[in-house]
């Protein structure tokens, strides 16, 4: 059976595209069809008053011309192909398009200007490609971008500055990637950044003040990466960060002012490390942390005073750490649930909570 593909036009007319991408099966909304008429969408007298396309899945391995003429676009979904390389002004006169899904193709390369003169393009796909440089250069001009999806490429380097053209960019995904590591400049200028994922990414370094030009970032993802160190500035300028994944890393210490500045953070993950020691000053400057997941680490001990300024602190989670031997955590008169699992709790000295559900 042919599969048909969904689109329609400003007069809300419904077409369906037949597995060979040059022909169009064409109707009416609401007019019974009698018979199939097809037509080489090239030549269709309205075919550039098109605003919403679906071509994904038909094995296409160029974009076609014509689609720079369809002029009205608004959705433009060419997932799931076989293109492998996005030309310089390949979009540039789709003044109009909102939505671009590049994901699942074979893209390897992005020419200069290859997205220039998409001054509404809100969301961006490129996941799933095959991508291995992003060039200073390769997204220019997109103002109005909220979303970049870069996740599942092989990006090994991004260039400085390769993001300081997205003024209104939300969420940035670059999880899945090789690119070992951050630079100071790699996110300069994205002021309203709220969502960046870096997990699965090969990291290993993260320069400091990488993050510093993010205000806005609520949520940041660093987890299942090669992270061993964090620079003591890292995270200096954070201020509206409330969750923090550095889960599944092979971080061993963790400087005492490294969270300093995160007032808002409310849920830290630092769940399967090699951290040996926890300093008593390292959580003192979170006033707002719930949730604190430290399992799967080699911590031996913890001191009475190592959350004691974690007034909302809610969920610990601590399981899994078969070298702890002692654990005081009567200062924590807020925690609600204490997860400690693999531990053996006749072994452990000190047990002390403030009437915390233990969960073993």
């Amino acid at each position: 059976m042919d599969r048909k593909i969904f689109f329609k036009n400003e007069e809300n007319e419904e077409f369906f595209f037949k597995p060979f991408y040059t022909f169009l099966l064409y109707f009416f909304k609401n007019e019974e069809i009698e018979e199939n008429i097809v037509y080489d969408l090239k030549t269709h007298p309205r075919y550039k008053k098109i605003q919403k396309i679906s071509l994904n899945e038909m094995n296409m391995t160029i974009i076609p011309d014509y689609i720079n003429e369809m002029i009205n676009l608004d959705f433009l979904d060419l997932a799931e192909n076989l293109i492998v390389e996005i030309r310089s002004l390949t979009f540039s006169n789709l003044s109009k398009l909102k939505t671009l899904d590049l994901s699942n193709n074979k893209i390897t390369t992005l020419h200069p200007n290859a997205f220039v003169n998409l001054s509404k393009l809100k969301t961006l796909d490129l996941s799933s490609n095959l991508i291995t440089t992003l060039h200073q250069n390769a997204f220019v001009n997109l103002q109005e971008l909220k979303t970049l999806d870069l996740s599942y490429n092989e990006i090994t380097e991004i260039q400085s500055e390769t993001f300081s053209n997205l003024p209104k960019l939300k969420t940035l995904d670059l999880s899945y990637s090789s690119i070992t590591t951050l630079h100071q400049n790699t996110f300069v200028n994205l002021q309203e950044l709220e969502i960046l994922n870096l997990y699965f990414s090969g990291i290993t370094e993260i320069q400091s003040e990488t993050f510093s030009n993010l205000p806005k970032l609520e949520i940041l993802n660093l987890s299942s990466n090669k992270i061993t160190t964090l620079h003591q500035n890292v995270f200096v300028s954070l201020y509206k960060l409330k969750k923090l994944n550095l889960s599944e890393n092979i971080i061993t210490k963790i400087d005492p002012k490294v969270f300093v500045n995160l007032q808002e953070l409310e849920i830290l993950n630092l769940r399967s490390n090699k951290i040996t020691e926890i300093k008593s000053e390292t959580f003192s400057n979170l006033p707002k942390l719930e949730t604190l997941r430290l399992t799967g680490n080699l911590i031996t001990e913890i001191q009475s005073k190592t959350f004691s300024n974690l007034s909302k602190l809610e969920t610990l989670a601590l399981s899994w750490m078969p070298s702890l031997k002692k654990l005081d955590l009567s200062n924590v008169p807020s925690l609600k649930k204490l997860l400690l699992f693999g531990i053996n709790l006749s072994k452990l000295q000190g047990l002390s909570t403030t009437g915390a559900k233990i969960v073993s």
